[in-house]
């Protein structure tokens, strides 16, 4: 690195900066795979452009901005998407540089989604708008029961009755579906981005891979509270220990899956092979495969499948 000119490293810089503010750009698009990559692409080029300076990365994060606003989009995007995406990726590549642990980088980055999830999320979707919402979902998922039901007018009011307090659950629990999504991007792009570092010669910590990947103990105590609050109270703390179960439950599903991943790799099995394994475990027993999942991530807090406690200094994941 030190015997490049100063042309030789413009090229891939100008090519960094067109990235992160492209990307800040096609994030606020409506969902699809076009805003998740925005969305992945963008931190990641501010992490890399951090290691030319700070002043480079705050450029392109800005330029992205400037872009919204110069082509009339909604300029609530720019608070909503564009700022919490570039601020993150401002915030990881400070925390490569520094060369934290990842985990506490990764928390670093997602604070501003933190920020913005609970702004969002302050006052909860209710009243009229929660009830022409609820209406509208319902009404879409009756039509298709309809020829289930065979006109049994019964079946029908049940399917009604158990679609409407389905979706008014899943809108008391966006919050933290939201906030798990977006951590998981702010991990991925972090990964990502220190994997970039490190072709440039830039040292960065890595996050454990995932089939050795843990989440904090600590985390069992969320999940306790957050079951106490479901099941002992009512109205905005039952709403509170919703959101806390089901950010609990996700991480512990998603701890489940680096397990089954450690499993099948100590199968030495052909990739394609491992992943038609999970395939029919997902399509054919979906519900049971989510439970169990679940319960092999969270008891694995006690009972170390894999052993983790126990590998090399070098092994051990990151925030050990």
């Amino acid at each position: 690195m030190g015997g490049e000119t100063s042309a030789e490293r413009s090229g891939p810089n100008v090519i960094l900066f067109a990235i992160a503010a492209a990307g800040l750009l096609v994030a606020t698009g409506s969902p699809s795979i076009f805003e998740l990559a925005g969305r992945l692409l963008a931190p990641v080029a501010l992490i890399v452009l951090f290691r030319i300076g700070p002043v480079h990365a705050i450029g392109a994060a800005m330029a992205g901005c400037l872009l919204l606003l110069l082509t009339a989009r909604d300029g609530g995007l720019v608070l909503r998407t564009a700022l919490p995406v570039g601020i993150s990726g401002l915030l990881l590549g400070r925390a490569a540089g520094m060369r934290l642990r990842p985990m506490w980088a990764v928390a670093e980055g997602a604070l501003p989604y933190v920020v913005l999830t609970a702004f969002l999320f302050a006052a909860p979707l209710s009243g009229p708008e929660l009830d022409t919402e609820v209406d509208r979902i319902v009404a879409s998922s009756l039509a298709m029961s309809q020829e289930w039901a065979a006109g049994d007018e019964s079946a029908m009011e049940k399917v009604e009755e158990l679609t409407r307090s389905m979706v008014r659950w899943s809108f008391s629990v966006l919050p933290a579906v939201s906030l798990v999504y977006l951590l998981t991007l702010t991990t991925v792009s972090y990964r990502i981005g220190a994997l970039m570092l490190r072709r440039f010669g830039v040292e960065a910590m890595l996050p454990s891979l995932f089939s050795r990947w843990r989440a904090p103990f600590g985390l069992v105590w969320i999940f306790a509270a957050s079951l106490g609050l479901v099941l002992l109270t009512d109205g905005a703390l039952q709403r509170v220990g919703a959101n806390g179960l089901t950010f609990a439950g996700a991480i512990y599903f998603i701890q489940g899956l680096s397990i089954l991943a450690w499993l099948l790799g100590r199968m030495r099995l052909h990739w394609l092979l491992r992943a038609a394994m999970l395939a029919v475990a997902v399509f054919i027993a979906l519900p049971f495969f989510l439970l169990a999942t679940l319960s092999l991530g969270l008891s694995d807090s006690w009972f170390d499948f894999r052993r983790l406690d126990t590998l090399t200094e070098s092994e051990v994941p990151p925030w050990k």
